[in-house]
């Protein structure tokens, strides 16, 4: 029978697709990632299978069970949504617990028995966290994996009977509420063992989720207890009727193959195909690089619950403003001044460096320290800044209450295009960067790359401590440091602008917030916040003039 995979729940949610298959592959991973988060934070993490040599304590997916269906269908995506929410209920749950200490106690049995034991436990914590997930649309995810995803014996009704097919049958009743009016009579009291037993698999009455681990590991072995004397009974009935009949396992390599829970899961595709890994782990690595959430969240401490994620973002929408000429003029005025600073010690005489020419008469220091070398010493780029402006562009800088001409976010444009007109040529490296939230993420834009100037869309809230620290994260170490900010309002998602204030006094980044739109009570709330870091404008148009004054006291005091 054909499966139809061309609706399901993921059509409705999930909405960055690709016709490419590298891109196909790293969207679907991202999106399994984010389904994991809802339900556990310490998900182990996901891969195609192949992707990596190293597949311990990993989800491997099987590419062969969406190989060339590019975007994937919705069912089939239904069916990997369901895979991860099956892992992360088992990790919520601590199922690895119980397959610890359940592996211990099978160090003494044989091979056929071990195999079976942990075929038992596999198909009981898969009902246990089903019932777990109980009025949730996770079950729903799950259910298809179990009924599309998973491989199923065909034939396991006909004779001899076999505990891999009863375990099977007993999964198939509770997981996809199937029904088998004509069961084999040799399975009938086996089935009828399970089925006593599975209420009892939920623990009822323990709250603890390590209490109830416990309590499952003795359960499973007085389970296999009792079923281990069907093993003995159907060889002795079924070998007396065919001395064929084998119940052994065939090989020991196969059967622990079989008992490695760490596999990849098999699929029923017959087309398998290898997917071009080598491109897709390198999207992988750009995407990592992308997501900042991590990093900010290893920053702050106990404040982790109130980051949000945070990602970077290249903006692809040209900006359309012209730099203001007089404003380059006097920027450019700023940055001759530090040039002209820096040419007055452009070198001077220091016997005894590194690296240069040869001095014979010091080369009795070699024994020593080894500085024989060259006379003079040049200045280094420490004279020099890396300049980071980091626009807020929530949906509040979008609104014209001023004329169309001089709105604040055109004013903005023009003042940053103006600075990176007047920057060139000396010395100083300059990047310029916005931030927004949007449907619950953080993202930092960028808005100069390959030496052309952009322009994002103000929407919106207003992410500010979170933006701050995404900042400095991107800004090299090999200068000075300054980040000049420019808001017009509060934070009001994400973490708190304090804790990015200690990051830039830790990591000695210069930090400036230029103000606008602020009432009296949030002047004195943000004048103690920000302290001598705060420039408050009156209106928008001083702008450009708070920044060539910024840029004095910073750059040319240092210098």
């Amino acid at each position: 029978m054909t499966i139809d995979f061309t609706t399901g729940f993921s059509e409705y949610w999930r909405k960055n697709k690709s016709i490419i298959e590298p891109w196909e592959m790293v969207c679907v991973l991202r999106a399994l990632k984010k389904v994991s988060l809802y339900i556990t934070n310490n998900l182990k993490p996901i891969e195609w299978s192949g992707m990596t040599n190293e597949i311990e304590g990993k989800i491997l997916i099987d590419p062969a069970f969406v190989a060339g269906e590019y975007p994937i269908p919705p069912g089939k995506m239904d069916a990997l949504v369901g895979l991860v929410a099956h892992e992360a209920f088992h990790t919520r749950e601590l199922s690895d617990l119980v397959w610890l200490e359940i592996k211990e106690y099978a160090k003494n049995l044989s091979i056929m028995e071990r195999h079976f034991l942990f075929k038992l436990v596999d198909v009981a914590e898969d009902i246990f966290v089903y019932a777990t997930a109980k009025d949730t649309i996770w079950r729903e995810y799950m259910l298809k994996t179990w009924k599309h995803y998973f491989p199923k014996q065909q034939n396991k009704l006909t004779t001899p009977p076999s505990l891999n097919a009863l375990f099977e049958i007993w999964g198939e009743i509770y997981l996809e509420g199937k029904q088998f009016p004509f069961l084999p009579v040799d399975y009938q009291d086996p089935l009828n063992l399970l089925e006593a037993y599975t209420d009892n698999i939920f623990g009822n009455g323990l709250n603890s989720i390590s209490d109830k681990s416990r309590y499952r590991v003795q359960l499973y072995k007085e389970m296999w207890d009792l079923l281990k004397v069907y093993i003995r009974i159907w060889q002795e009935k079924f070998i007396l009727l065919d001395g064929q009949v084998d119940f052994e396992p065939e090989s020991d390599v196969e059967n622990e193959k079989l008992i490695e829970r760490d596999k990849p899961i098999p699929t029923k595709s017959s087309t398998p195909r290898i997917p071009d890994f080598s491109t897709i782990n390198k999207l992988m690595e750009e995407e990592e690089k992308r997501n900042l959430t991590q990093k900010i969240r290893s920053l702050v401490g106990d404040r982790t619950f109130e980051v949000i994620p945070t990602f970077f973002w290249d903006e692809l929408k040209p900006c359309k403003v012209l730099p203001d000429p007089y404003v380059v003029k006097r920027l450019k005025q700023v940055f001759e001044m530090q040039k002209s600073k820096i040419s007055l010690n452009v070198s001077r005489i220091n016997r005894g460096l590194y690296f240069g020419k040869i001095d014979c008469r010091r080369l009795y220091k070699a024994s020593l320290d080894g500085k024989i070398f060259r006379e003079k010493e040049y200045e280094h780029d420490d004279k020099f800044w890396n300049i980071t402006i980091l626009v807020d562009t929530s949906e509040s800088m979008g609104i014209n209450k001023l004329k169309d001409s001089q709105a604040k976010w055109y004013i903005i444009q023009k003042t940053y295009t103006s600075l990176y007109e007047a920057a060139k040529n000396y010395g100083n490296k300059l990047n310029v960067l916005a931030y927004h939230e949007e449907v619950g993420r953080c993202y930092i834009l960028r808005l100069l790359s390959n030496n052309k100037l952009h322009s994002p869309f103000p929407t919106g809230r207003t992410p500010t401590g979170q933006a701050i620290i995404a900042a400095g994260l991107n800004m090299p170490k090999d200068r000075r440091r300054l980040i000049v900010h420019i808001t017009d309002g509060e934070a009001n998602c994400g973490l708190r602008v304090d804790e990015a204030i200690k990051y830039c006094e830790k990591e000695k980044i210069e930090l400036v917030t230029i103000g606008y739109g602020y009432n009296d009570e949030i002047r004195d709330y943000f004048t103690k916040l920000y302290q001598d870091k705060l420039y408050l404008m009156n209106n928008f148009e001083e702008l450009p003039e708070g920044l060539e004054l910024l840029l004095k006291e910073k750059i040319l005091k240092a210098g």
